[in-house]
């Protein structure tokens, strides 16, 4: 008998233990924190991932044309503004065309010999600008968004610098407009 009482009493005693393992005793402090975690997978958008926020306009003054050739200084009214929503790193080139300045209302075109932009580099390099770079009814290069800039980046400062030279020309009076087309090119 004492056998069963002794092994009914091992028993009560592991099962007793049992239900209160893991729970607090009175000597301990249960835990007021504690550790989670948060997961998210990101990936690419299929479209509309590369675009333009904001192109130039590039603004020239009035400007009294001689017999001689002229240089004619413009600014960009804003910087290039690109989101680059891909990941990864491709980078992009922004590259940029004017066609030939026509007299509104007319025919006559101004006698461009060549139009050279500059634009400043963006903050944090995310955007590198250029020099010098003539987009006169050819395409350029005016600036490169680097490899690893993601998300939105802005260019610096953006100016041009427009050749004219019209002795080979008969010019009117009035306002004479260009179209400049930016376009974003994938990769570096």
């Amino acid at each position: 008998m004492k056998k069963l009482i002794g092994l009914i009493t091992a028993v009560l005693a592991v099962a007793f233990t049992g239900q209160f393992h893991g729970q607090a005793t009175a000597d301990s402090t249960p835990p007021t924190t504690g550790n989670g975690t948060a997961s998210i997978t990101v990936v690419a958008p299929t479209s509309d991932a590369l675009y333009f926020v904001s192109v130039p306009n590039i603004v020239f003054p009035t400007e009294k044309i001689g017999d001689h050739t002229s240089n004619v200084n413009g600014q960009g009214d804003n910087q290039y503004r690109v989101v680059d929503l891909r990941g990864g790193s491709t980078g992009y080139t922004i590259q940029a065309q004017i066609t030939a300045f026509t007299l509104v209302g007319g025919v006559k075109k101004l006698p461009v010999d060549n139009f050279l932009t500059t634009v400043k580099d963006g903050q944090n390099q995310a955007v590198t600008g250029t020099s010098d770079v003539d987009i006169y009814q050819a395409q350029g290069t005016v600036a490169v968004g680097n490899a690893d800039a993601n998300g939105t980046q802005t260019s610096g400062d953006i100016s041009a610098d427009m050749v004219l030279n019209p002795h080979s020309a008969m010019l009117g009076n009035g306002l004479y407009e260009a179209t400049i087309t930016h376009s974003l090119v994938t990769g570096v």
